[in-house]
């Protein structure tokens, strides 16, 4: 039985993942990039010959790109508010979609996408590189959702990072820094991690509080701190974002059930605190279900391709259509003061 090959365009080089897509894509043996497109020649090629992309086909534009390929799958590494145009545009060709993460910043380009999605029949990944490629998290989110600590009452997650000045950042921070194209600044780039995981485990929240500002920069137009609280009748999802804390602290999670607690610190430190353990003992790896036969999103989307059938619901674009509805409700809070209640309205009168 012949194996299908998979023809990959490179839809925008603008995001910082991009390098990580390309690499991932060359460990792929169905898989070939014939196409990338970006506007920024400099840039553009700055890629084609870090990766040796032997052959590859150079656009100005992805929509000329999308006009004039045979393409499989397309990669959208451009600013977060491109995402709908591009993922419509790909699917009104039949080409499916790998999106860097956040799916959308707003309920309606996350409705425009989901709806592009089922009317041309092709699918719409998101790609949160923490669900990859070590699999420690995914293996941890999997053990909590199958009863290892009971109910799950509760999410915690904190990341960020350190930023470089805007005066010094390259294009990828250029527009992150920017609220009109990336929704927000460390609110959009950091929350919408502890987002997709709080909608995975818990499911949708009744409300939606957050809170944004400039804490300590002085160089940005955009927050450099967030923190959001989505309630449950039962529960609770915490997610604190940081673009100031300085040194390499790790991000942590933490799952709270009515028999014990988990807490992942970094990619690997994995605690298990229960009756028996009050303080804490290391959660063995054979404790965990087996990792993923996939290393990343493109390898697993071939795979899916290849079974015909869908990506992991996670990934999926019901499930990050949801966690899009959640990240467009904390920024009303935060515009607002005030919680806000989900589910948001359908932006119908947008269509």
């Amino acid at each position: 039985m012949a194996t299908k090959r998979y023809r990959v365009g490179i839809a925008g080089v603008g995001h910082g993942h991009v390098s990580a897509h390309l690499r991932e894509w060359k460990g792929i043996g169905q898989a070939e990039v014939v196409a990338i497109a970006d506007p920024n020649t400099a840039e553009r090629q700055g890629y084609v010959r870090r990766f040796e992309l032997n052959g590859v086909r150079e656009h100005d534009s992805i929509e000329a790109m999308l006009a004039t390929e045979e393409l499989d799958v397309v990669s959208v590494c451009t600013e977060t508010s491109r995402h709908a145009e591009v993922v419509e545009w790909a699917a009104a060709r039949r080409v499916h979609s790998i999106v860097e993460k956040p799916l959308a910043f707003s309920l309606a380009d996350a409705e425009r996408m989901y709806v592009a999605a089922g009317k041309y029949g092709v699918q719409v990944a998101t790609n949160y590189p923490s669900r990859w490629p070590s699999g420690t998290l995914q293996r941890v989110v999997d053990f909590v959702k199958e009863g290892g600590i009971g109910r799950v009452y509760e999410v915690r997650h904190r990341g960020g990072g350190p930023k470089p000045r805007a005066i010094d950042a390259n294009t990828f921070f250029q527009w992150l820094y920017q609220p009109a194209y990336n929704g927000a600044g460390a609110y959009m780039d950091y929350c919408c991690y502890g987002a997709d995981l709080v909608c995975d485990v818990l499911g949708q929240p009744a409300t939606v509080y957050a809170m944004a500002g400039r804490w300590a920069r002085t160089d940005l137009v955009a927050d450099d701190n967030a923190r959001m609280l989505c309630t449950y009748q039962r529960g609770a999802g915490l997610i604190e974002a940081t673009w100031t804390i300085l040194g390499h602290v790790p991000a942590s999670t933490h799952f709270a059930g009515e028999t014990g607690t988990v807490v992942l610190m970094g990619r690997d430190s994995v605690l298990l605190y229960d009756a028996d353990h009050p303080d804490g003992r290391p959660l063995e790896a054979g404790e965990l279900a087996a990792p993923t036969a996939d290393p990343n999103l493109p390898a697993h989307l071939v795979r899916c391709l290849d079974e015909g059938r869908p990506v992991a619901p996670w990934a999926g674009i019901e499930a990050q259509r949801n966690v899009t509805e959640v990240l467009d409700a904390g920024l009303r809070s935060i515009a607002g003061g005030a919680p806000v209640h989900l589910p948001l309205p359908l932006p119908l009168m947008q269509a």
